[in-house]
């Protein structure tokens, strides 16, 4: 099908579409992981650089789970107010751009990852600088409102705030299979014209340990499909034999309505 002949809803609703920097998700910051694996721990381990900078992280293995949880709070940010003030969520706002219900374990994960926020450190050089940071310096929850208060650290901020700004469409991110297809499409989103990547560079940081790189291509090849399906990439995406992605945008806004899709997710 030639991309023309997709329909789409070129009328985005505002309010799910958020002004993220390009460095949340072009440095790699959120992997993709099974619920059944165990999360890895890190001790100065580099992750895959881009553009201008480098960066080594140790802590724990910050997910997808993490990343939406991050963005469901961000989704709420007023769009004047800086990534270095202190921001008030309410569970129930995190929970619907999570597109769940309140529970017992929804809220102990959604803590857990704030937690995490706070104590996974990153050791990053951006052009002429060079500091460790964390992306919370503090959280706190208020049973009596069931909000949460988010302090986000100075230096994040200031590295955020110094990039250039790109658009993420939370509500669809979220609408896709959660694993290696709402990772492609976070990670795309950053760009403009996509460049290729190298499938065993994608491997190292979406691949599953008990998956081998048979399974992971047939993965790869659903979520490509499905990013293709709702207008986010054109048809002519494919895979080289030298083991390279290529893929480029559609230049007219993907519809936002949520449709049913299906993946199996083996990635983690």
């Amino acid at each position: 099908m030639e991309a023309a002949e997709k329909k789409y809803t070129n009328t985005p609703n505002l309010k799910a579409i958020i002004q993220t920097p390009e460095f949340y998700l072009r440095s790699s910051l959120f992997s993709v992981r099974n619920r059944s694996q165990k999360r890895k721990q890190y001790t100065s381990e580099n992750l895959i650089a881009t553009d201008h900078y480098t960066m080594k992280i140790t802590g724990e293995q910050l997910d997808q789970h993490d990343m939406a949880v991050l963005f469901s709070a961000l989704l709420t940010k007023d769009n004047n107010q800086g990534h270095n003030q202190e921001l008030v969520v309410s569970l129930q706002q995190i929970l619907r751009g999570l597109n769940t219900t309140d529970g017992s374990s929804q809220r102990r994960a959604i803590n857990n990852s704030f937690q995490r926020f706070t104590e996974v450190t990153f050791d990053i050089v951006f052009g002429h600088k060079k500091f460790t940071t964390t992306q919370l310096n503090s959280f706190d929850y208020s049973a009596k409102t069931k909000a949460f208060t988010l302090i986000f650290s100075d230096e994040y901020a200031n590295l955020c705030a110094a990039d250039a700004l790109t658009t993420l469409n939370i509500k669809e991110r979220n609408s896709l299979p959660q694993g290696l297809t709402s990772w492609l499409y976070g990670y795309w989103s950053t760009f403009n014209q996509l460049p290729p990547l190298q499938i065993d560079e994608l491997y190292k940081l979406c691949g599953s340990a008990s998956s081998n790189m048979s399974t992971f291509k047939r993965s790869l090849t659903m979520a490509l499909s499905t990013l293709e399906n709702i207008g986010f990439i054109q048809p002519n995406w494919n895979i080289s034999k030298p083991g390279f992605i290529f893929a480029s945008k559609t230049l007219t806004t993907p519809s936002i309505t949520p449709t049913p899709k299906t993946e199996e997710e083996v990635i983690a």
